[in-house]
């Protein structure tokens, strides 16, 4: 029996020009950022 495969975690961010003026890529990235700490 195999040990379990470590957790991976990939994050896709809309960096459009739309999402960057609305706020939506910097609110993004701060929930990534408070919260990766938190992902076993």
């Amino acid at each position: 029996v195999r040990d379990p495969m470590p957790a991976v975690f990939f994050f896709l961010v809309d960096v459009s020009m739309n999402a960057i003026q609305s706020g939506a890529t910097a609110a993004a990235c701060s929930a990534v950022s408070q919260s990766i700490n938190d992902l076993p």
